[in-house]
């Protein structure tokens, strides 16, 4: 048989002449420090999911970017660019590429079984044939099939084009790069028509002169 012991609560007394407030006193909510502190914590408390915001916005503004956005990029986001314009125009990543501090971004893409050695430059220093030297050198570094320089130029001059067909690396000046970026937001729209259809059956550069 259980037996219950006869619990006691305590009391606790006010002493006289202390008036506890039912709220928040007008002399506080009129306090700029009260203000402050309460915009720090809801800083601290949403600023993860701010974050996350921030970082998707920034990716889909730089994934969605034209000939022109791209040129002002710094490496970091030319490679998430470039990473997801090759993939959209059905290249599979299979390097996950590096900044090269100033000097471009590296890719290794693969379409039909065949590799790449992609080098993209916003900007080239000096001669550009250097620039088509050092894309064949990271070829067969890379030992790739192909090579790709895209560079941030209004053209390449003669003799750039002529080593670059000796060496068979294929040049993309911002004519060929900007058009390639509208294939690739192209077929990316397709890609979703052709989602939005399987799911839902009824609803169907400012460039650098040389």
């Amino acid at each position: 048989m259980a037996v219950s012991l006869p619990v006691s609560i305590p009391q606790v007394s006010i002493p006289s002449g202390i008036n506890l407030p039912n709220r928040i006193p007008d002399s506080v909510l009129t306090s700029p420090y009260f203000w402050v502190i309460v915009f720090l914590l809801l800083v601290i408390a949403y600023s993860p999911f701010a974050f996350l915001i921030y970082n998707f916005t920034r990716k889909r503004k730089i994934i969605n970017a034209n000939i022109f956005e791209v040129a002002d990029m710094p490496d970091d986001e030319f490679f998430i660019f470039l990473t997801n314009f090759f993939r959209r125009l059905g290249y599979k990543v299979i390097n996950p590429g590096k900044s090269l501090g100033g000097a471009g971004v590296d890719l290794i893409v693969v379409k039909d079984n065949v590799t790449t050695m992609v080098r993209g430059k916003n900007q080239i220093v000096g001669n550009d044939v250097n620039a088509v030297k050092e894309v064949e050198d990271r070829k067969n570094f890379y030992k790739t099939q192909n090579a790709l320089l895209i560079a941030n130029l209004k053209q390449f001059t003669p003799l750039a084009i002529n080593y670059a067909t000796s060496m068979k690396v294929e040049l993309w000046d911002n004519k060929i790069f900007g058009e390639k970026i509208l294939e690739a937001k192209s077929r990316a729209g397709m890609n979703l028509n052709e989602e939005g259809s399987q799911t839902s059956p009824q609803q169907q550069l400012p460039s650098q002169e040389k």
